[in-house]
C-alpha cells in the first residue's frame, strides 16, 4: 500500500483536489475536474482491492498450510493412538493430551477463519465509506464504473452550531459522547432517502482530536 500510494503522484493529486474542494468558494461545476476526481478515487479503490486480494490470498495460503499440517498431524496421531491402545493401555493419558491438542488446533483454525471474515467486512465498510454502495459493488466485481452526469443535484451541508464554544466548556470525553449520540440520528434520517453522505473533518476537529 505504501509503495503504491504514499508519496506518489496519485496521493499528491487526491490531496490537492481534496484541499481544493474543502476550501473552494461557490463556482461553476467543472466536468473535467469531476472526472479527474472520479478517476483518481477509482485508482485508489483499485489499490485497496488489490491489497485486499493479496491479504486474502496470504491468509488463505497460511490456512491451507495449517490445514495440511493439521491433517498430517491428525494421521500421525491416529496411528500412534492405535499403537498405544494395542501395546500400552497405560498411555491413555497421552492419548487424551493429543486429543486436546487437536481440539486446540481446530479452535485456532476457526479463529483464523473468523478473523478473515472480520477483515473482509472491515474492507467493505471502508469502501462504502469512500464511495456510494453501487459504485463500490461494481469495483469489487471488477466491473467498469461509468461516469454519471446529473442535470440537477441537491447538496445539504450540516454543521454543529457553536461546536467550538461547546467543546471549550466540556471535557474531551463529553465531546466524543455528544458526537456519538448525534451521528446515529443523522444516519437514521439519511437511510430513509436515496442519498450519499460525505464526511469531512474541520480544522477544529483536526487540532482538537
Amino acid at each position: 500500500m505504501s509503495k503504491n500510494y504514499f508519496n506518489t503522484s496519485l496521493q499528491i493529486a487526491i490531496t490537492a483536489q481534496r484541499e481544493e474542494i474543502i476550501h473552494s468558494e461557490k463556482h461553476t461545476p467543472n466536468a473535467t475536474k469531476g472526472k479527474q476526481w472520479v478517476n483518481n478515487i477509482t485508482s485508489l479503490i483499485r489499490i485497496f482491492a488489490k491489497l485486499e486480494t493479496k491479504l486474502s490470498s496470504t491468509i488463505i495460503s497460511m490456512l491451507g498450510e495449517d490445514v495440511h499440517r493439521g491433517n498430517t498431524m491428525l494421521a500421525v496421531n491416529a496411528a500412534v493412538m492405535v499403537i498405544v491402545l494395542l501395546l500400552a493401555p497405560s498411555t491413555i493419558c497421552l492419548v487424551h493430551r493429543m486429543i486436546s491438542d487437536i481440539q486446540v488446533f481446530a479452535g485456532r483454525l476457526r479463529d483464523m477463519s473468523e478473523d478473515l471474515t472480520k477483515e473482509k467486512k472491515r474492507a467493505e465498510i471502508l469502501l462504502y465509506q469512500m464511495l456510494p454502495k453501487s459504485v463500490a459493488d461494481k469495483l469489487k466485481s471488477r466491473l467498469i464504473v461509468e461516469t454519471e452526469t446529473f442535470d440537477e443535484v441537491t447538496i445539504y451541508f450540516s454543521d454543529v452550531v457553536g461546536i467550538t464554544t461547546i467543546s471549550a466548556a466540556i471535557s474531551p470525553l463529553q465531546v466524543v459522547t455528544m458526537l456519538n449520540s448525534l451521528y446515529p440520528t443523522f444516519d437514521e434520517s439519511i437511510d430513509k432517502f436515496d442519498v450519499y453522505k460525505v464526511e469531512t473533518i474541520s480544522e477544529f476537529e483536526a487540532n482538537g482530536f
